[in-house]
């Protein structure tokens, strides 16, 4: 199942965001989450920017995906009604 990606890597994709590096960048959807995640960032391996591809059954890794969103949704539940629409619509898609 998933691991946590290394240290280094971390601080590579945090410094290219706080950078600016990723501005522009041509980024992918990720469908169940409803992120906008990078294509490629400077100094970081294609691969672990698509956690699905990492995991050896890419089934489980949808439904883990799916629990974290029902449960971003859930937490978020109690704020729904003190912020506009497109608020709520930028939020997960879990089902």
């Amino acid at each position: 199942v998933g691991e946590r990606i290394d240290l280094p890597v971390t601080r590579a994709i945090v410094d290219a965001a706080v950078s600016g590096a990723l501005a522009g960048a041509d980024t992918v959807r990720h469908p169940i989450l409803n992120l906008d995640v990078p294509s490629s960032v400077p100094g970081v391996a294609a691969d672990i920017l698509d956690p699905r591809s990492t995991w050896p059954n890419p089934g489980d890794y949808d439904a883990k995906a799916t629990e974290l969103a029902q449960m971003i949704v859930s937490n978020f539940e109690r704020f729904a009604s003190s912020v506009p629409d497109e608020v709520l619509k930028a939020g997960p898609k879990p089902d």
